[in-house]
């Protein structure tokens, strides 16, 4: 099952509102947007936490595990925020993975910045999220 499945079904077995679209009749509504970024913004907060007691003490196998969680915490709030809103993280995730593959330069080998982070190569191709997100609002039903 993917994960856009199980936040559908958590949100409907624990009676969490989902919206049809991000905007319905051109308003979104504040009050389930809110919680939902609140919710993603103190997961972020606890793995950070959970991030610095594990460099602290970086064989803490109960630490690392907390970091972990907290991780897979993130993930999932992230995608409560897409089910919220009926938009496809799944097919998202998809497409970034596949852009993020066409990074690579001519010759199959990565461009890194200074820092190590992975550069845009010269034959990047940006995704087409637009796919991934409903178009359909409540007075369009």
């Amino acid at each position: 099952m993917k994960l856009g499945e199980q936040a559908r079904i958590f949100r409907k077995t624990f009676e969490q509102e989902s919206l049809n679209s991000i905007a319905q009749q051109g308003i979104i509504k504040k009050k389930l947007w809110d919680m939902q970024l609140d919710l993603i913004e103190e997961e972020v907060c606890e793995m950070f936490d959970a991030a610095e007691d594990v460099f602290e003490t970086p064989n803490d196998l109960d630490k690392q595990t907390q970091l972990l969680k907290e991780l897979a915490d993130t993930v999932f709030v992230c995608y409560q925020f897409a089910a919220a809103f009926n938009m496809d993280l799944d097919t998202a995730m998809s497409l970034i993975f596949d852009s993020n593959m066409s990074k690579l330069d001519d010759n199959g080998k990565a461009l890194f910045r200074v820092d190590g982070k992975v550069l845009k190569g010269p034959n990047y191709c940006p995704p087409d999220l637009s796919v991934c997100i409903s178009k359909v609002s409540s007075s369009d039903k």
